[in-house]
């Protein structure tokens, strides 16, 4: 279950869920420990729109680090 709290001025929004035991991904390269489960309609209003959230806590099994580094956006790296 996933709940989100927008903060007064809605600059900030902090989003709890709860942890599970790891589970394999659809892909297998990593293991989900937290999921909104696909798209969660929230409470809140952004200019005059609903805002929607999707969210996923992963692992990566055994400590591994993904085989390929993708770069950072807004980044020249």
């Amino acid at each position: 279950m996933l709940s989100a709290k927008f903060n007064k001025n809605q600059t900030k929004i902090n989003i709890s869920m709860a942890v599970e035991t790891p589970r394999p991904s659809a892909s297998g390269k990593s293991e989900l420990i937290a999921t909104s489960g696909g798209v969660v309609r929230t409470d809140a209003i952004i200019d005059g729109r609903r805002v929607h959230i999707i969210c996923n806590a992963f692992v990566y099994p055994n400590g591994s680090k993904p085989r390929t580094k993708r770069k950072n956006v807004g980044t020249d790296e």
